[in-house]
């Protein structure tokens, strides 16, 4: 995927790539088997894959994240996740 070139920081540009990455590699395979599923009561079981999207999700602090108020600027909370550089993207992917 071709990104457009809206000078985003180095930070802003880590955070679009966790996200990117999370969303292909959790949150895709897991809707593909939510999709699946014929009873809703399956989708929000316990044991369901759902869960372990949201626990994931708040490993990485995706929960805090908030969207900015404009392009060039992210909110405190966001640090927490860009502190752990976790997820993070081979150049070029």
């Amino acid at each position: 995927m071709r990104d457009i070139d809206i000078n985003l920081t180095e930070e802003q540009s880590f955070l679009r790539n966790t996200v990117r990455k999370f969303g292909a590699e959790v949150v895709r395979p897991a809707g593909l088997k939510l999709d699946k599923m014929a009873d809703l009561e399956d989708t929000i079981a316990k044991d369901s894959v759902l869960w372990d999207v949201i626990r994931q999700s708040r490993e990485l602090g995706l929960h805090l994240t908030e969207l900015p108020r404009s392009v060039g600027k992210i909110w405190t909370p966001c640090r927490k996740l860009l502190s752990r550089r976790r997820w993070v993207m081979p150049t070029g992917a």
